[in-house]
């Protein structure tokens, strides 16, 4: 993972996955988390635009 970081950042091309999909992972997995300590659903937020 680490090599192909690398190998795209040195290439200029976007890596997989890309900074934008890891911070939607993000945003899911801290409302999974605030969810089980409030112990009630939490809503995610529309889909914002992709970052250029």
């Amino acid at each position: 993972m680490l090599e192909a970081f690398l190998t795209a950042a040195r290439s200029g091309q976007r890596a997989h996955p890309d900074g934008p999909s890891g911070l939607r992972t993000l945003k899911v997995v801290l409302a999974a988390y605030e969810s089980l300590r409030a112990d009630q659903p939490v809503a995610l937020h529309a889909r914002q635009p992709a970052m250029e």
